[in-house]
C-alpha cells in the first residue's frame, strides 16, 4: 500500500484529489447526496490550504515509508535482542539501540521531505494558485510565466532561499551524525521473529491502516478511474470508452506517451545507479575532499526549485558545443529530471550503503576478489532492495513531474504531464484522466517485464549455485 503511494505520480494524484474533493462531480458529495446530506455538500473544497496540507501530507508519507524501508531490513535483529535477554524491555530496546542505528536515515529522510515540500509544484499549482495561493515554488514560476516578458533574475534570486534552507540542514545533519558509527550489517545475522502484539492493539492498528488505505488510495483511484469513463466530470449518467479511444488513436497522445516511458525507464536507471556510486564513496571515503564534494552534489539540485533548474540548464545546453543538438528532445528532459530527482535517489540508497560494514568487503579482497567485484557482488547485491527501491521511485517521480517538462519541452516533444495538465486547464477533466491512466497501464506493463526478468535472472542464479554445491559435493 505504501508503496503504492509512494510511486503514484505527483501529477495524476492531484488530479484524482481535484475530482475526488469536487462538490459537485466527485464521488464523496454524490454519496453524501444519496445519504440527503446534501447541504453539507457546500463545505466539499478541495482546493485552498486545507486541500492542499492534505494532499501533500499524505503523498509524502508514502516517499518516507519507501526511503526507510531499505535500512529498516538491513538492521541486525541481534542487537536488540540481546538487550531483550539481558532484561531490557523491547520498547526501551528499541528506543536506546534501534532507533538511533536509523539516525542517518531519518535525518536524511526528514531534511529531503521537508525541502520537497518547499519546492513542490504540482500539488499547489492545481489546488493553490486556482484560489490565489502561491507557495514560492508556484511564486516563482510566475516570475518565469509573465504576460510580456520573463524576470529570470528574481526568479534565481528568490531561488536563493532554497540554497540556505539546504545549507542549514547540511549543518544540521553533520552535527546529529558527527563521527559516530552506524553499521548494523555484518558478517552473521539472522531473521527478525515477528512481534506480538495484543489483539485488541493489533486490531486498533489494522482499523488505523485500512481507514488510511481508503482515503489515501481507494477514493482517489476508484474517482479518476470512475471518471475517466465519464462522458463529462460529473456525468454519471452516460458512460463512455471514447476518451481512451481517442487517447490510444491521437499521435500527439502516443508520442507524449511513448517519451515520458523512455525518460521514466531509462532516466530512472541511470538516477538509480549514478547515487549508489555516489554514496559509496561518500560514506567509504568520508573525510576525503572527494566525498564532501560528492555529498555537496547530492544536496545541490534539491536547493532549486525545478522551475529555476530547468531555466538553467536551458542556458547551458544553448551555449554549450554538442549539448544544443538536445534541445527539444526528450533526452534534454530526461538530463535534466536525473539532476533533480538526484537527491531522492541518493537519500533511498545511502542509508542502506551506510549500515553495511567494510569487512565484507575485505574479506572478499583478501579471497582474492578485486576492489570492483567485491563492491558489485557482495555491497551492490546488499543495496539491491534500495537501488531498485530508487529507480522505482525515481522513475515514477520523472513521469508525474511537470515543473522541468514545461519549461523544457517543444512543440513536437511533451510529456504525458504536460499534455494532461493543458487538457485539463481547458476544462477537459475526463479526457485528461483517461489519458493518464491510459499511461499508467503501459507503464505498468514496463514495471512487470522488468520484474518478471529479474525474478527470472534470480531463478538462474539460484539454479546455477545449486547445481555448484552438487558438484563440490561429489
Amino acid at each position: 500500500m505504501m508503496v503504492t503511494l509512494a510511486v503514484v505520480p505527483n501529477l495524476f494524484y492531484v488530479l484524482a484529489w481535484s475530482m475526488l474533493g469536487s462538490s459537485e462531480g466527485g464521488i464523496i458529495s454524490q454519496g453524501l447526496k444519496a445519504i440527503g446530506m446534501s447541504e453539507v455538500t457546500q463545505y466539499l473544497n478541495i482546493m485552498g490550504w486545507p486541500g492542499l496540507v492534505l494532499v501533500t501530507a499524505v503523498k509524502v508519507t508514502g516517499l518516507a515509508y519507501l526511503l526507510l524501508i531499505g535500512p529498516i531490513r538491513n538492521l541486525d535483529p541481534g542487537v536488540e535482542d540481546a538487550a531483550v535477554m539481558c532484561g531490557v524491555p523491547r520498547l526501551k530496546a528499541f528506543r536506546q539501540i534501534t532507533l538511533p542505528s536509523l539516525i542517518p536515515a531519518l535525518s536524511a529522510t526528514g531534511a529531503l521531505l521537508f525541502v520537497a515540500g518547499l519546492e513542490t509544484f504540482e500539488i499547489p499549482a492545481m489546488l493553490g494558485r486556482p484560489v490565489g495561493i502561491e507557495p514560492l515554488s508556484v511564486f516563482i514560476y510566475g516570475y518565469l510565466d509573465s504576460d510580456l516578458s520573463p524576470d529570470y533574475a528574481s526568479a534565481t534570486a528568490l531561488s536563493l532561499v532554497f540554497v540556505v534552507v539546504v545549507a542549514l540542514l547540511l549543518v544540521l545533519q553533520a552535527r546529529i551524525l558527527g563521527t559516530r558509527d552506524f553499521t548494523t550489517v555484518g558478517g552473521k545475522t539472522r531473521q527478525h521473529a515477528p512481534l506480538s502484539l495484543p489483539s485488541a492493539v493489533r486490531g486498533s492498528l489494522n482499523v488505523i491502516l485500512l481507514g488510511f488505505f481508503a482515503v489515501a488510495l481507494v477514493l482517489p483511484l476508484a474517482q479518476i478511474v470512475i471518471g475517466s469513463f465519464q462522458s463529462y466530470f460529473g456525468g454519471y449518467e452516460t458512460w463512455t470508452l471514447a476518451h481512451y479511444v481517442e487517447a490510444a488513436s491521437n499521435r500527439r497522445m502516443q508520442g507524449a506517451i511513448t517519451a515520458t516511458l523512455f525518460i521514466a525507464v531509462l532516466g530512472g536507471a541511470v538516477s538509480a545507479l549514478l547515487s549508489f556510486t555516489l554514496a559509496y564513496v561518500i560514506h567509504r571515503y568520508r573525510g576525503t575532499k572527494t566525498a564532501l564534494l560528492f555529498k555537496i552534489g547530492t544536496w545541490v539540485p534539491a536547493t532549486a526549485p525545478g522551475i529555476v533548474l530547468s531555466i538553467s540548464l536551458l542556458w547551458m545546453y544553448l551555449y554549450t558545443p554538442g549539448l544544443r543538438e538536445l534541445f527539444g528532445t526528450p533526452w534534454m528532459m530526461m538530463l535534466a529530471l536525473i539532476v533533480a530527482t538526484l537527491p531522492i535517489a541518493a537519500r533511498a540508497i545511502e542509508g542502506s550503503v551506510v549500515q553495511i560494514r567494510t569487512e565484507l568487503e575485505e574479506a572478499a579482497r583478501i579471497s582474492g576478489a578485486s576492489k570492483t567485484k567485491s563492491v558489485l557482488t557482495i555491497t551492490a547485491r546488499l543495496c539491491l532492495p534500495s537501488i531498485l527501491s530508487g529507480w522505482l521511485l525515481v522513475g515514477l517521480m520523472m513521469s508525474g513531474r511537470l515543473d522541468i517538462p514545461m519549461m523544457l519541452q517543444s512543440t513536437g516533444n511533451q510529456t504525458i504531464t504536460t499534455l494532461t495538465y493543458a487538457m485539463y486547464g481547458r476544462g477537459e477533466v475526463a479526457e485528461s484522466a483517461a489519458a493518464y491512466c491510459l499511461y499508467l497501464a503501459c507503464l505498468l506493463l514496463v514495471v512487470c517485464i522488468v520484474a518478471l526478468t529479474f525474478r527470472a535472472y534470480q531463478h538462474r542464479q539460484k539454479r546455477l549455485v545449486h547445481s555448484a554445491q552438487i558438484g563440490n559435493a561429489k
